[in-house]
């Protein structure tokens, strides 16, 4: 995990919270749209979910990388 020790806290918060509503969402929603109105909304829900927590861990475990200053180039300054 990239980051310092202190970002541990927003992590667990980010990822309770979508755990959460992913819960709540296939525990009363999804039931009512699949046995009264199609299974179409809750397969749709599970690709958002799984999609969602991948790209979370996946930005989670890597590493941002790095744009050094000596390659960037400055300005030239105009003459007014």
């Amino acid at each position: 995990m990239t980051g310092s020790a202190k970002d541990i806290f927003t992590i667990i918060l980010a990822y309770t919270s979508i755990f959460a509503l992913t819960i709540f969402f296939f525990s009363t929603i999804a039931v009512y749209y699949w046995t009264e109105v199609t299974i179409a909304i809750p397969i749709i829900g599970i690709f958002l979910s799984l999609s969602v927590t991948y790209f979370m861990l996946r930005s989670t475990f890597s590493d941002p990388g790095v744009i050094s200053r000596g390659d960037l180039e400055m300005p030239e300054e105009e003459d007014k």
